[in-house]
């Protein structure tokens, strides 16, 4: 997973606290989503009204929360 990727590398990074942050929010994100969308289609129900929008949205927000933090640090060795 992705989540895990961005873990690795905080771990080597000072500010890592912003990418654990930023995995963390992917990672509900991820569960928000698919969870919904899973629920859908076994139960035939909805979880709650834009459960799987909200947490699509919230995963396209957290890949560019990463972007930006991977630009930022580039920006900072140089």
């Amino acid at each position: 997973s992705a989540a895990v990727g961005i873990v690795a590398v905080s771990a080597r990074l000072q500010s890592g606290w912003r990418w654990l942050i930023t995995a963390g929010l992917m990672l509900l994100a991820v569960v928000l989503f698919s969870g919904a969308v899973s629920y859908h289609a076994v139960m035939g129900e909805h979880v709650f009204p834009m459960a799987a929008p909200f947490g699509g949205s919230m995963l396209i927000a957290s890949w560019c929360a990463l972007a930006v933090l991977a630009v930022l640090e580039a920006l900072d060795k140089s």
